[in-house]
């Protein structure tokens, strides 16, 4: 199966063809852009075609991150696959960011489980509970206070982040930093792909305090 993967929640945003019949066939390209993603996406799309050599035609499923992560990012990706894939009729898959970077770790570290946190601005935190099997329902991810987060947090497990410096600060917990990717994105989306899971919604999941 040929993938598209946009991966844009976080500053270290990427772009990646895979394909999963060919053990050397997977191509990457990043960049970091502080804030809006919007600027950098097409050229690197453009870039990554032109490395590959493969036509729009050829995909088999398209691939965005939905987050949790920044709202201009995740929603330029989204969009820019839903576009991608119309002319074609391209089926498309959108995952969260961080629990298919979170399994990608907890593969390679062989653990079961992990929790998931990120700073949410104006005193909260995002977090969730991710599983390592790929055949698991999406992760239920939820917003508390900061101050909470000490309470809440399951003893024992390893504490995954985006954000260290301002977990650190807002939690007064140590973490471990992960940024979501492009490939580990796409592995979740094929899998759920191939086990006819339910799909996820096109929607940003941008974990928020209401202004």
């Amino acid at each position: 199966m040929k993938i598209l993967s946009l991966e844009l929640a976080t500053e270290r945003a990427g772009v990646a063809f895979v394909d999963t019949d060919c053990p050397e066939g997977y191509l990457e390209e990043t960049w970091e852009e502080a804030r809006a993603r919007h600027g950098e996406l097409l050229p690197a799309l453009d870039r990554l075609k032109r490395r590959g050599g493969w036509d729009w035609r050829e995909l088999d499923l398209m691939v965005a991150g939905r987050g949790p992560g920044a709202f201009s990012g995740l929603r330029a990706g989204l969009l820019t696959v839903a576009f991608l894939a119309a002319p074609g009729g391209t089926p498309c898959r959108f995952v969260s960011s961080m629990e298919a970077a979170a399994k990608a770790w907890l593969g390679e570290q062989q653990q079961a489980q992990a929790m998931v946190i990120g700073d949410a601005r104006r005193g909260h935190l995002w977090m969730g509970l991710v599983e390592a099997d790929y055949g698991s329902p999406p992760c239920a991810w939820e917003l508390i206070p900061g101050e909470q987060f000490a309470t809440r947090r399951p003893t024992g497990l390893p504490l995954l982040s985006p954000h260290l410096d301002r977990i650190l600060a807002l939690a007064g917990a140590d973490a471990i930093g992960l940024n979501p990717t492009p490939e580990a994105t796409a592995r979740l989306a094929w899998q759920r792909e191939k086990d006819r899971a339910p799909a996820e919604p096109a929607i940003p999941l941008y974990l928020h305090p209401p202004v």
